[in-house]
């Protein structure tokens, strides 16, 4: 007789669940990555501005940079907003896989435990025959 977990299924399709939540996490993971960097080429970039600023320059030059540090400095904000939200995305992600492997973990538990005790039964079952086979033998002696 062959071991089956009657919950099989439903254990797979956690796996899977994991699985995917796995890799919805990994794109979150990579977007605020993404974005921090972005931050940190908008920083830069202002950086390089207003470095650049020398009494030499014409008006529109430096009106172009004053639109240029202004707009970058929206974008940040906006970045840094936008960081806020996929950062929150990301802790209920993180929650979700938590729930997902506790699940996963809770039915592996299951399974190994029906496991054990139907290799204890077929363990009995054996040893039940070699006696009854024991018993025929010492009869016929």
């Amino acid at each position: 007789m062959r071991f089956q977990f009657r919950l099989e299924k439903i254990l797979n399709l956690v796996r899977l669940k994991e699985t995917m939540m796995q890799m919805e996490l990994s794109a979150v993971v990579q977007r605020v990555e993404f974005l921090k960097r972005r931050r940190k080429d908008l920083e830069l970039e202002v950086l390089k501005l207003l470095e650049k600023t020398d009494s030499n320059i014409s008006l529109d030059w430096y009106q172009f940079q004053i639109m240029k540090v202004e707009l970058d400095v929206k974008e940040q904000r906006k970045v840094d907003g936008m960081i806020d939200e996929v950062t929150e995305e990301l802790l209920q992600k993180q929650k979700a896989l938590n729930e997902i492997t506790l699940k996963k973990k809770s039915l592996e538990r299951i399974k190994e435990k029906n496991l054990t005790e139907f290799k204890l039964e077929q363990s009995r079952r054996v040893q039940k025959q070699l006696d009854e086979i024991y018993q025929l033998t010492k009869e016929r002696m």
